[in-house]
């Protein structure tokens, strides 16, 4: 399993009070899981609340909106 530091998650932001987060630093208990990549977008799993989105790796924080997992 390959896991994504520094991605906050759009649905539940579990990493909003982390310090490691904060400073995109790796923080074991916050990674998300890549699921899948095409250039420079990742798709992502948060484990804590289920939700996957995108994200542009070349943009500091997360593009799009999350969607609930099936």
């Amino acid at each position: 399993m390959n896991f994504a530091y520094g991605f906050p998650c759009p649905q539940c932001g579990t990493d909003d009070n982390c310090s490691d987060c904060a400073n995109r630093r790796n923080c074991r208990e916050h990674a998300r899981v890549l699921i899948g990549y095409r250039a420079h977008l990742v798709f992502l799993l948060c484990r804590s609340c289920g939700a996957d989105w995108w994200a542009d790796t070349r943009e500091k924080y997360v593009a799009g909106e999350a969607r609930k997992s099936a």
